[in-house]
């Protein structure tokens, strides 16, 4: 299952953590251009993939978005091991998008 993303001028990243044929998480973040709000897609952790929307940057809690994603335990982990990679992954695609955008 696809999650469908309406197209709008901004900037994003995507990462993955993928130590085999499949992504263990992945993490896609984008701030719309004209600060209107920040979406976070997460996938690969559970049946199907995760939105979250916030209204800055600075809002994006890791923790958080990792506690609410529907996780299923399988090869590539259990269910704390997927929530804890979530937390960071996410963390580390806000520090991406940061640098893109030149922020420290």
């Amino acid at each position: 299952e696809a999650i469908r993303l309406p197209r709008r001028q901004g900037r994003g990243t995507y990462i993955r953590f993928q130590p085999s044929e499949y992504p263990t998480v992945s993490v896609a973040l984008v701030r719309n251009v004209d600060d209107s709000g920040v979406r976070v897609a997460v996938g690969a952790v559970g049946d199907g993939p995760a939105l979250v929307v916030a209204d800055d940057l600075d809002s994006v809690d890791a923790g958080v978005i990792a506690e609410s994603v529907d996780v299923t335990e399988d090869l590539n982990g259990s269910p704390e091991y997927k929530r804890h990679l979530t937390s960071v992954m996410v963390r580390r695609a806000i520090d991406r998008l940061r640098d893109l955008e030149g922020h420290a």
